[in-house]
């Protein structure tokens, strides 16, 4: 039991704090999302370009965060080997998100999409740290979740962003090499990056049932393959769906 359970200073999963935070992160993303809607619309009806401003905007607002998060974490009073790198997956995929926004070339929304939503989202459910709303450590991991969750929610809900087959083929391939690298250097520094090496966390993740190193990279590559398939072959189906929908409406006007 912690000295101060008391949300301003501890935190823990699955419980009224964690659904509360939960509550907040989703009703920020679905206010983004709206906003950005509703300027997209104006767009096509006076040829403005709002919407692009206003993505803009948040995503130099997302770089300056994550400058700010990468500096704290390496600050001699904060540095930790095992966790300040920016080599856990929702660090990498936190600096992406803002590049998608800005550039809209199809890797980095893909990588938002399969990466992000596909494996970030899991920290929504199954947090890692136990610090309360008085550490930067909270808004560090609930902020930069946001961004990641939010950014692949808003491609999808308002730029209109539809994967396809060979975006999921880079979003593999490059998730593959990206953990038999950060797998690689677990081995030489003794860390447990990405879940990829020996050690363990605190606490729970869906990770956890993944088995033991070394068993545990190769589990952990062929489970986001898998995930990641899934995730193109249903919004394949869903966008099959409502072109479908759509032809049938014209043909019945």
């Amino acid at each position: 039991m912690p000295e101060d359970p008391t949300w301003l200073n501890h935190f823990d999963a699955f419980s009224a704090f964690h659904w509360t935070t939960l509550g907040v992160c989703i009703a920020l993303i679905v206010a983004w999302c709206v906003a950005g809607h509703r300027l997209a619309g104006e767009d096509r009806v006076d040829g403005g370009s709002r919407e692009r401003r206003f993505r803009r905007a948040l995503a130099w607002s997302f770089v300056a965060w994550q400058v700010f998060a990468t500096i704290w974490r390496v600050l001699p009073g904060n540095f930790d080997i095992n966790e300040s790198l920016p080599l856990h997956l929702c660090r990498i995929v936190g600096w992406i998100a803002p590049v998608a926004l800005l550039t809209m070339h199809w890797r980095w929304r893909a990588v938002v999409f399969f990466w992000g939503i596909g494996l970030s989202t899991q920290g929504f459910f199954t947090p890692m740290w136990h610090d309360g709303l008085a550490s930067v450590a909270f808004w560090l991991y609930w902020v930069g979740h946001v961004i990641i969750i939010g950014t692949g929610v808003y491609d999808l809900a308002v730029l209109g962003y539809r994967p396809r087959l060979n975006h999921l083929g880079f979003a593999s391939v490059a998730g593959v090499i990206l953990t038999v690298g950060i797998a690689a250097f677990n081995v030489g520094c003794g860390t447990n990056y990405c879940y990829l090496g020996k050690g363990d966390y605190e606490g729970t993740s869906v990770v956890d049932h993944l088995g033991n190193w070394p068993a545990r990279p190769a589990i952990i590559i062929g489970g986001s393959v898998f995930v990641f398939v899934v995730m193109y072959l249903i919004a394949r189906g869903i966008e099959t769906l409502a072109t479908d929908r759509t032809r049938a409406k014209a043909k019945a006007a």
